[in-house]
């Protein structure tokens, strides 16, 4: 498997987005779950978000479709390739070098948006960062993570106690860190919040990071355009209130707001087929809907 990524790595992009496009369709049409997951999430945010017709008609639904399979694609570009500076477009990151002379550490944000999995390699560039991940359930999978997902300047740390351990050494050492906001945590290490009209279960360790440290929190989004990619980096601060004790459920429903707008720059690029809105084990439901 990893002979064939390597391979696959020096394929030209369009045709690895080509093959992904038809990735994004097969699985569209061969798994009925797939399916329903995919489109209850993907109809229920367009119709919260108000996009216009283009984005919510079945144009759109198609292109999310095919974008979805291009994140498949285009991992062995992104894993393996030497060098991609001519595929990318890079915005935001002075900001960010100026943010991280200051000695706070960095705190990066990344949503299931895009080539979402480019970041990593292209911040390992700039500063020392450390990226919180979930190991695969699958051990092939998992091997390839292994294998190909930590570059230079980049330290993996699993979602775990002992991983977070590693971020909170790597905050207070200066350094930056990296994670998925929008992915579902386990038990006792979440809260309830609102994500495109619907309540999600949503990770609370960005924020506590954030309100504990004050290391500045930049989003980051890396989006498909014909000619690769385009990476926006945007410095965020987390919301002031009077009350301390209302911050973290105040700072996590600012933080699915924030990415809920970045969803509104490329709904097409969103990973729809993502179970968002699952309920974790031992975890009571939410009190409203």
């Amino acid at each position: 498997m990893q002979i064939l990524f390597k391979i696959a790595g020096a394929f030209p992009l369009p045709l690895l987005r080509a093959l992904g496009w038809v990735l994004g369709w097969v699985s569209w049409m061969v798994s009925a779950r797939y399916r329903h997951l995919f489109y209850s999430h993907w109809a229920g945010a367009m119709q919260h978000l108000g996009l216009s017709q283009k984005h919510r008609g079945p144009e759109g639904l198609w292109a999310s479709i095919g974008q979805a399979g291009q994140l498949i694609s285009e991992l062995p570009k992104i894993w393996c390739a030497k060098d991609l500076s001519p595929l990318m477009r890079i915005e935001g990151l002075e900001a960010c070098q100026r943010a991280y002379e200051e000695g706070r550490g960095l705190i990066f944000l990344t949503p299931h948006i895009g080539a979402f999995e480019l970041a990593p390699r292209v911040l390992g560039l700039h500063f020392p960062i450390t990226i919180l991940y979930r190991p695969a359930r699958q051990a092939s999978v998992e091997n390839l993570y292994v294998a190909f997902r930590p570059s230079a300047g980049v330290t993996l740390a699993q979602a775990n106690s002992s991983g977070v351990r590693k971020l909170m050494r790597a905050l207070k050492s200066g350094e930056a860190i990296g994670m998925l906001p929008d992915q579902v945590p386990t038990r006792g290490e979440g809260l309830w919040s609102p994500f495109m009209g619907r309540l999600a279960y949503t990770m609370t360790l960005p924020a506590r990071l954030a309100l504990l440290t004050r290391a500045p929190v930049v989003w980051t989004l890396v989006l498909r355009e014909p000619s690769g990619w385009r990476l926006v980096f945007h410095i965020w601060t987390p919301p002031v209130l009077d009350d301390p004790s209302d911050a973290l459920q105040a700072t996590v429903d600012a933080m699915n707001a924030q990415c809920e707008s970045l969803v509104r720059r490329a709904p097409s690029q969103y990973l729809w087929a993502y179970n968002r809105y699952k309920k974790p084990a031992g975890v009571e439901a939410p009190a409203t809907p």
